[in-house]
C-alpha cells in the first residue's frame, strides 16, 4: 500500500480530503463535502471509510472538530448537535461521541496507520513556524484554539462551547453565524478575543486558520499586526501529513 498520507480535516460544516505524498507534496485535487447530520460515530466513520477507498493509502490524518486523547473522542462538540453548529445538542449523540475511539474504529476497517487529533491542533502542525510560543486560533463554522512553544504542541482547552461574555459563547460570537449578520462587528469580536488569548498565553505570534480567516486583515490588530499571520490554505490538511513526517 501506498506509503501517501490521505489528509481528513472534518468540520461542522464541510470534511475536506487531500491526499500527500511522504515528503508532503500534494497529490491530486482537494475534495470537499458536506456533513451530514445527525452525524453519530458510525456514520462518519462509514463515510471515512468510503472516501478512503477511494485513495488507498497506509497513513490516515483526521482531524476532529471537538477534543481528542490519543485517538479518541473525549467531546462531539459540533458534531454532537442535531443539525451541526446552532442546533440543539442531541444527548444521545453526547453520550455517543464521548470515549469513542475514532482512530481505533478507522484503523480495524481501513487496516491503515491512523492518527486522530483536534483540528486546530493539526493547523498548528501545519503552519508552525517553531519560533517562541505560537497561538493558532481557527475560524469557520466555530472556534478552534492550538498553542505551541518552541515547535511542540501544548495541550489547552477547548473554546468553542465556552462562554465568552456572560450569554455567549466563543463559537456563537465568533464562528460563522456571528459573522454573517454584521461582518464589521464580528472582525473586531475577533480581534478583542484573540488579543485576550495572545495576552493569557503570553504568545509572541498569532496565526489564523480556517475559512474566515482570509476574511480578515492583520492591521486591524494594531500593536499586534506584525505579529499576526493570516493562513492562505488549508493547513490542518496539511497539518494530518505533517504528524506523520515532521
Amino acid at each position: 500500500m501506498s506509503e501517501d498520507v490521505l489528509a481528513i480535516d472534518v468540520g461542522a460544516t464541510s470534511i475536506k480530503f487531500q491526499r500527500f505524498s511522504s515528503d508532503g507534496t500534494p497529490v491530486g485535487k482537494s475534495a470537499r463535502r458536506a456533513t451530514q447530520y445527525p452525524c453519530p460515530p458510525e456514520r462518519l466513520v462509514s463515510f471515512l471509510t468510503e472516501r478512503s477507498q477511494l485513495w488507498p493509502t497506509s497513513k490516515i490524518g483526521i482531524g476532529f472538530p471537538g477534543t481528542v486523547s490519543d485517538g479518541i473522542v473525549v467531546d462531539g462538540a459540533n458534531l454532537a448537535r442535531v443539525g451541526g453548529a446552532g442546533t440543539p445538542i442531541d444527548q444521545e449523540l453526547t453520550t455517543l461521541w464521548g470515549g469513542f475511539d475514532l482512530a481505533g474504529a478507522m484503523v480495524s476497517i481501513t487496516g491503515a496507520e491512523v492518527i486522530v487529533d483536534n483540528d486546530a491542533a493539526m493547523a498548528a502542525l501545519g503552519c508552525a513556524s517553531g519560533d517562541g510560543t505560537e497561538l493558532f486560533v481557527t475560524l469557520g463554522t466555530g472556534v478552534g484554539l492550538a498553542l505551541m512553544r518552541a515547535g511542540q504542541l501544548v495541550r489547552v482547552r477547548d473554546v468553542g462551547d465556552e462562554q465568552l461574555h456572560s450569554d455567549v459563547t466563543y463559537d456563537e460570537l465568533l464562528g460563522e453565524r456571528g459573522r454573517r449578520p454584521d461582518e464589521a462587528a464580528w472582525a473586531l469580536h475577533v480581534v478583542s478575543a484573540v488579543i485576550a488569548l495572545a495576552d493569557e498565553f503570553r504568545a509572541d505570534t498569532i496565526h489564523l486558520a480556517g475559512g474566515n480567516a482570509r476574511r480578515l486583515s492583520p492591521r486591524i490588530f494594531g500593536d499586534w499586526a506584525p505579529h499576526v499571520t493570516i493562513e492562505p490554505d488549508q493547513p490542518a490538511l496539511r497539518g494530518a501529513w505533517r504528524s506523520f513526517y515532521p
